[in-house]
């Protein structure tokens, strides 16, 4: 299978939620893959831990949730984005 020649990582501010974008152009995760791969099971479980929601867009093929990932496998790379409210840092304390 082709290893992708680029990887793009975006983090960036939407409203009041961060995104953080994850994105090849390998050649798409193979059909059925999302629930398999060792990866995306750690990368849903720490979008649990921060109630977050994870979408992954694959080869033509979309999927959402913290469970996402249908695949295509069809080309095109991966793309897996990581949305998750922003919180505000704790004001110091008087010192």
């Amino acid at each position: 299978m082709p290893r992708p020649l680029r990887i793009r990582v975006r983090f960036r501010r939407t409203g009041d939620d961060h995104e953080l974008a994850v994105a090849d152009d390998g050649p798409g995760l193979p059909e059925g893959a999302g629930a398999d791969f060792s990866g995306l099971r750690l990368v849903r479980g720490l979008c649990r831990q921060i109630s977050g929601r994870l979408d992954i867009e694959s080869g033509g093929g979309t999927g959402g949730g913290t469970g996402g990932g249908t695949g295509g496998g069809t080309g095109g790379g991966t793309t897996c984005r990581i949305r998750f409210a922003a919180r505000r840092a704790p004001d110091a304390a008087p010192g």
